[in-house]
């Protein structure tokens, strides 16, 4: 696969500490082309940059003009207090910025799978009519939406169109996923893929949360088999790097990180071969 015709995203986190419109300016200086924005307070004390309706055209052409777009607008809870009906002026003012995907991330404190499914599906038709798909995230750290299965059961349970998973290789590998359950992963089930690497063994299970938000590496400098899971992967699906190394590398600084992890990304999809269509 020809690296040229490959445009990497960046999800917000690993430049959380610059909100609009710098995060637009770093991200664009560190080679990639889309971003995503964390516009919602994913949990208490948790950076987040809330956008107003009347400011999102300002802000979409700021980001056209350093050279990214905005892809994803993060990061919506899958908890048993979401109210999705209460999201409708912020999907709204996602949708102004030009995001096509809502982030849904698993929150661990609902284990009823019915429940999940109804609000999962309850924000994706809140989301379909501001033209959003929501991609929903599993970590293992977070059940009873702890793995690729889980994903696909709610979405499919759900049963929405713009209902999709966020395929984060990190969480893949951590909640013993492989090359072969991606592989029968339906390609109409995957929103995007987020890239990033780590140390083949994993951390305790208490320590995954904080491996996840600060200890991952770039893509190709650990030793996650990403080129393997890469080929499990369809064409066409939106790539972004998560690579947050505020402990793995704390010398580098978000910028640094950033651009690290957008060269290994290339030289990692230099060797994707994606499977084929089907």
């Amino acid at each position: 696969m020809e690296t040229t015709v490959i445009e990497l995203g960046i999800a917000h986190l690993p430049l959380l500490d610059l909100g609009p419109p710098e995060l637009f300016d770093v991200a664009a200086r560190a080679g990639y082309r889309r971003t995503g924005l964390r516009m919602y307070a994913a949990a208490p004390g948790i950076k987040f940059y809330p956008v107003a309706l009347g400011d999102a055209n300002a802000l979409r052409r700021r980001a056209a003009d350093a050279g990214v777009a905005i892809f994803d607008a993060e990061f919506i809870p899958l908890s048993k207090d979401l109210r999705p009906e209460a999201l409708e002026g912020w999907m709204e003012a996602a949708a102004a910025l030009g995001a096509s995907r809502v982030n849904c991330g698993a929150s661990g404190d609902n284990p009823d799978p019915g429940r999940n499914a109804e609000s999962f599906g309850a924000l994706c038709d809140i989301a379909a009519r501001h033209g959003l798909e929501v991609d929903i995230e599993f970590m293992r750290f977070r059940p009873p939406i702890a793995s690729i299965a889980d994903a696909a059961e709610l979405v499919t349970r759900a049963g929405r169109p713009n209902g999709k998973i966020l395929v984060d290789l990190l969480h893949v590998a951590r909640s013993g996923g492989t090359a072969g359950d991606l592989a029968r992963l339906p390609a109409s089930l995957i929103g995007h893929v987020q890239l990033s690497d780590a140390p083949l063994a994993s951390p305790s299970y208490d320590a995954l949360p904080q491996e996840a938000r600060e200890r991952r590496l770039p893509p190709g400098e650990g030793e996650l088999p990403l080129v393997e899971m890469m080929n499990a992967l369809p064409a066409g699906v939106p790539l972004s790097t998560e690579s947050v190394t505020l402990r793995s590398l704390p010398e580098l600084s978000p910028f640094e990180s950033a651009k690290r992890a957008h060269a290994g990304a290339m030289r990692v999809l230099s060797r994707w071969r994606p499977r084929p269509a089907r």
